[in-house]
């Protein structure tokens, strides 16, 4: 994603508009899955080998963010902001309401992907359809991690069926999920058609779709646990234990609250400089100055009477996104501070201090937009709407500071 300062500069080197399509996040629920298709080789490869029109899956977790199973492991992507070059390459499904405790279910679904987070990749994932090999038990397939989050969350509402019947788990490519007979094809009310000056954050359907900041956190948590010294800690702590996450890690320490194990994931987390260098990455992401002088640009404007189009709707969605991720990150920090008390545990304490600066800095952020949200409807309601100002769908205090709401 771009900062502001970026986005600016690559509009006064283009004149010409550009259209693409978008997925609004106020019409894509938790629960949802949402499957691609690019022109590139892996892509090509994955739907000749399995026989099917997509390659790539995603499940939609909370407001606006989804999780996938990529090369680096399993992570987040926001979605706002996000582009698709063509429309056929991808695909939104839904359960669909017809299916008993359908609310329920994708619910759950939702929970059971997120418990996955920052698991590692299954490289053998799309081998298997035509190798004899062995499920890989530490890492997953993208169409693995979606379809096992929903036979979870479908078992515990009481439902005895899968959500592809007649295939093994292991045997399911992305483009398979279509053949489910629970999900409907939700794609025309959730993608819309846009002309813009400025091009999207990244696209869906690119083919060399650049490091992503969520990215980065995986690679490095997995990093982390693997660490020799930290593994021996493990096996010391509880022998039959086999942590398949940065996450699942954390669980282990906080039930065994073993000094040994604290010690090697606290030496790992300081020599590596993680938390600093995460907190660093998220600010120079943010660029929390430009950030503001855009803001109150589109303040300014709004006090003579001038609204920006779409301005509105995207600070709405904006607000929203950061009041749940201010709650979650405000969640974070209270429990980590909690479980480095209970057990004198390093760890959390580092963790825990990480989680309160990004709370502080999605405070700010929050103030910011609802600033603007509330000097952008007042001027609204004095102009009766008779002073739009059409331009591009991504208002400028947009570009840049979405990637503060991509969580630890």
């Amino acid at each position: 994603m771009r900062s502001p300062r970026k986005a600016k500069k690559a509009r006064e080197h283009s004149v010409s508009s550009k259209s693409f399509y978008i997925l609004d996040v106020d019409a894509v629920f938790p629960g949802d899955i949402l499957l691609t298709k690019t022109p590139s080789l892996k892509s090509s490869t994955i739907r000749g080998i399995t026989r099917t029109d997509f390659s790539h899956a995603a499940l939609c977790i909370s407001y606006g963010h989804f999780i996938e199973a990529i090369g680096s492991g399993v992570c987040r992507f926001a979605v706002k902001g996000v582009g698709v070059h063509d429309r056929t390459n991808v695909r939104l499904l839904r359960l669909k309401p017809s299916v008993p405790r359908a609310t329920s279910i994708s619910r759950l679904a939702a929970i059971a992907g997120h418990e996955d987070l920052q698991r590692g990749y299954s490289l053998t994932g799309v081998a298997r359809f035509v190798l004899p090999l062995k499920p890989d038990e530490a890492g997953l397939f993208c169409s693995q991690l979606v379809v096992q989050a929903y036979d979870r969350a479908m078992k515990a509402n009481g439902l005895l069926a899968q959500l592809v019947p007649n295939r093994r788990l292991d045997q399911i490519a992305p483009g398979h999920i279509v053949e489910s007979p629970y999900l409907d094809d939700v794609t025309n009310t959730a993608i819309r058609n846009v002309t813009s000056l400025e091009d999207p954050y990244w696209y869906l359907d690119e083919r060399s779709p650049v490091e992503r900041p969520h990215q980065w956190e995986t690679v490095q948590k997995l990093s982390l646990l693997h660490e020799k010294t930290v593994q021996i800690a493990i096996k010391d702590a509880k022998p039959d234990a086999n942590p398949r996450s940065f996450y699942e890690l954390e669980m282990l320490l906080r039930d065994t609250k073993d000094q040994q194990l604290d010690a090697a994931i606290a030496a790992a987390l300081e020599e590596s400089q993680f938390c600093e260098k995460y907190y660093e990455k998220t600010v120079r992401s943010v660029d929390f100055d430009e950030m503001v002088r855009e803001s109150e640009n589109l303040v300014q404007n709004a006090a003579r009477g001038f609204v920006v189009t779409n301005a509105i709707p995207d600070t709405k969605q904006l607000v929203r996104l950061f009041e749940e991720d201010l709650r979650d990150r405000t969640e974070q920090h209270e429990l980590y501070v909690k479980r480095a008390a209970e057990g004198n545990l390093r760890t959390f304490a580092l963790l825990g201090d990480l989680q309160g600066r990004l709370e502080a800095l999605s405070q700010q952020i929050l103030a910011v937009l609802k600033r603007q949200l509330s000097a952008l409807k007042g001027a609204l309601k004095a102009s009766k709407g008779e002073k739009l100002v059409p331009r591009s769908p991504w208002h400028e205090p947009c570009r840049g500071i979405l990637q503060a709401a991509l969580r630890p």
